[in-house]
This record gives structure tokens, sequence and C-alpha cells, in this order.
């Protein structure tokens, strides 16, 4: 009896003391690669293709983004009937939407880099990609673990993973406060429909919805070459 006591009094020490220790980094990837449908099944990704509806307030927008690894997304949408196209490749970015194409600035090609990865886990492979990745601590009152990846151009987004289901919650960055939601699987990964973020400087938000999500798609080169000089 003396044991069995001894033991039950052990229980709750043992408990808080689990509760309290810092997890790291790669236990909390680890866990998060899994809940996504495992790491050997995301490292397969090389291509994806995103339907999207865009809706904030009265106005609704459709457009595609298309993406592919390492470093190369489209996104095209029309806008109150004018057709808007971005396009991010390895030697650098560029606005398609008029007849001559005009260049992005450095800053943001690299926070546009983060849309080749919305759509699956921005972690993978992110030493290869020269990015950093560090746990931070929790936040929303302990449901959230918070992550801040730093861009090989010294970009930092801070991703909040939750701990229940290590999928990515929310993601904030200089210019993103997005919640993530609607989780689906798809292919094999469990992908976010549903996005959300407040509208700069007006009440309420802006809603992302995926209407079709496709993995891996063929996807013409010429998607993403670079317009000629």
């Amino acid at each position: 009896m003396r044991n069995i006591h001894a033991i039950m009094l052990a229980v709750p020490a043992v408990l808080v003391g689990q509760a309290n220790e810092k997890p790291t980094i790669e236990q909390i990837l680890d866990k998060h690669y899994s809940a996504m449908g495992g790491l050997e099944k995301l490292i397969e990704v090389k291509t994806t293709r995103a339907t999207f509806k865009m809706q904030g307030g009265p106005v609704s927008v459709l457009g595609v983004i298309e993406s592919r690894q390492p470093g190369s997304v489209r996104a095209e949408a029309e806008i109150m009937g004018q057709k808007k196209i971005e396009m991010i490749n390895e030697d650098g970015g560029w606005d398609l939407s008029y007849s001559k194409p005009t260049a992005m600035s450095k800053k943001d090609v690299d926070e546009g880099r983060f849309t080749i990865n919305l759509f699956v886990s921005p972690f993978v492979n992110y030493s290869e990609k020269g990015s950093k990745v560090e746990y931070v601590g929790t936040a929303d009152r302990g449901k959230t673990y918070k992550v801040r990846l730093t861009t090989a151009g010294g970009n930092k987004i801070l991703y909040f993973i939750d701990i229940s289901s290590y999928l990515i919650a929310r993601v904030e960055s200089s210019d993103t406060n997005a919640r993530f939601s609607n989780y689906k699987m798809v292919s094999g990964i469990n992908v976010p429909h549903e996005f959300e973020e407040p509208t700069p400087g007006a009440p309420g938000s802006m809603k992302i919805t995926l209407q079709k999500m496709e993995i891996n798609p063929v996807i013409d080169d010429s998607r993403f070459e670079s317009p000629k000089k």
C-alpha cells in the first residue's frame, strides 16, 4: 500500500513537470509534419494549384494561385473587371498586369515566396532554402506554439501552431495577420481551405476560401518564365 500511495503522490508532480517542459523545435515540427500528412508526403509536393474566392465586404474576387518548388509562384485574379497577375521565380518577381512588366522589390519577392508553401507547410526543407526556424514560446493563453521562421532574405514570419492539432492556426508578418481553418485532406495532405485576415484601413475582414485544391498538377514551364527585356 505504501508503494501505491507513493506512486499516486508522484503522478501529479510528473504531470506538472511535463506540462512545464519546454518542447524543442524538432519535437514541434515532427508532430506538425505528422498532422499535415507526414514529412515524406510533404516532400513529394512539387507543384500546387489553388482556385479561390476572396470576399471582402461587398467585393468578391475569383482567382488562381500556382506554385512550383523551390521558388516559383504565380497569382491571377480579376478585380473589378481588371486582370491582376503577379509572378515570382528564382530570378525575381514581376507585376504582369499591364503590357509592360514591372519588377517587384526584393522585399516583396521574399515575402511573396511565402505563398509557395501557403497550402502545404513552410517548414519543409527550410534549412536548404536558407531559412532559420526557432521556437519562441506559447501564445493565445497557452493554446498555440509560437514558431519564428526567418527567411534567407531576412524577413521574419511568426507561425502559431495549435497545441492540440499541431496544425497552423494563424500567421503574422510585416504585412500578414491571417487565420487558417477548415483543414481538409487532399491527396494525402492536410490543407487549410479558409484564410481570414483584417481588411487594411477598414472594418471587417477579408476571407479567402479554396474552391479547388490540386497537389502536383502539371503546370507548363511558360507560366513561370521571366518576362523578356
